[in-house]
């Protein structure tokens, strides 16, 4: 069963259990951390005095989660705006990821620190894992005002070869940097969940996030958990190379590209295209994320969607990072066998069936 529960983001306290005032949900959590929620609470007769609705509802200091009855947190989103319907009576709660609201919008230093020749941050030589550490760890470090719950120690604080230095005239934000370090050629989740009956996200970095091991279903089979699956092949965003272009003006600006020989097109008709890496000036770094791109859009993409029921365990095995291995026999258009998809975000209500969204994870 669903419990939706209201939280103070900059500690992760429990503040208020308003499952039975929701009338009505919807939301998604993406591996990326841009999803969104929103949250309609029917407020006609629940008691709760207008002080306190008018408390929980603050934006950025409060963050609604839903969550499981076994603990699994589905979707966790700091409160950006509220629309109140009068005639009704109903607060309506929409909501962001923490990396789509909180992240974005923080610089790595507080505005009266600002020094036009200061340098932000610098790294050196690290691993991805080390590196998100340590900005994430720059990100909170100012002033306890600065501190979310994100703890950062399972992360492994080792030598590699990703180095950074962000200076204070760049007017990069956390965000900025984080995808920056993503470029280079890893992901970065952070995933909601309880502790002590608290919120908290874990950072988790990987060339791939995957968790766990693959989950086998049957995409035709009586009783299945999988319903109405369906696929989409699509050439939109394929590429036969990438002509990538840093940080730079007129000439100097660094490039790179990829393939870094021959051609990509064996079969088919040229398309090549530019992209634009805006915060990236070094030729490594800049020829890792041209890399990674045009790997990411070589092939066309194969887009399933399907929904999952979750009664009675729950959505755990379907949320970002989690491996379906979907098995199909007897199609007239897929082959015999199975494939494995990466659910990279999910959506829901209060229902119990939810729709993952998937790629390629062969």
């Amino acid at each position: 069963m669903w419990q939706v529960v209201i939280f103070e983001t900059r500690t992760g306290a429990p503040i208020l259990d308003v499952t039975s005032l929701v009338g009505s949900a919807s939301w998604s959590t993406r591996r990326n951390g841009q999803g969104t929620g929103s949250h309609s609470l029917r407020l006609t007769g629940a008691g709760i005095p207008r002080s306190v609705v008018e408390e929980i509802t603050r934006g950025n200091k409060y963050t609604i989660a839903q969550i499981w009855s076994d603990g699994t947190v589905a979707y966790a989103g700091v409160l950006v705006d509220e629309d109140w319907d009068e005639v009704a009576q109903t607060s309506e709660l929409q909501s962001k990821e923490i990396r789509a609201f909180v992240v974005p919008g923080r610089m790595l230093f507080g505005v009266l620190d600002y020094a036009p020749d200061g340098i932000a941050l610098t790294i050196a030589n690290r691993s991805y894992s080390s590196a998100v550490r340590r900005l994430f760890q720059a990100a909170m470090a100012p002033s306890s005002e600065w501190v979310l719950p994100i703890p950062v120690t399972g992360l492994a604080d080792t030598v590699g070869g990703f180095s950074a230095t962000w200076r204070k005239e760049e007017q990069l934000t956390w965000e900025n940097c984080l995808k920056q370090i993503e470029d280079d050629g890893c992901e970065v989740m952070l995933r909601p969940y309880l502790s002590g009956g608290s919120l908290f996200w874990e950072p988790i970095v990987a060339v791939t996030v995957t968790i766990g091991s693959p989950w086998d279903l049957a995409v035709r089979a009586p009783g299945s958990l999988l319903t109405e699956p369906k696929v989409k092949f699509s050439s939109e965003r394929s590429v036969t190379g990438i002509l990538g272009f840093g940080k730079g003006t007129g000439q100097q600006t660094p490039f790179a590209y990829a393939p870094t020989s021959g051609s990509g097109a064996t079969d088919q008709p040229i398309r090549d295209t530019v992209v634009t890496f805006a915060d990236i000036e070094d030729q490594t770094r800049l020829q890792a994320a041209v890399d990674a791109e045009y790997n990411s859009r070589r092939d066309r993409a194969e887009k399933w969607s399907y929904g999952v029921h979750i009664w009675p365990d729950g959505p755990a095995r379907s949320m970002p990072g989690r491996v379906h291995r979907l098995w199909t026999y007897g199609s007239a258009r897929l082959p015999d066998g199975f494939r494995d998809r990466r659910v990279i975000a999910l959506s829901g209500d209060m229902s119990f069936k939810v729709t993952p969204e998937v790629q390629n994870a062969d």
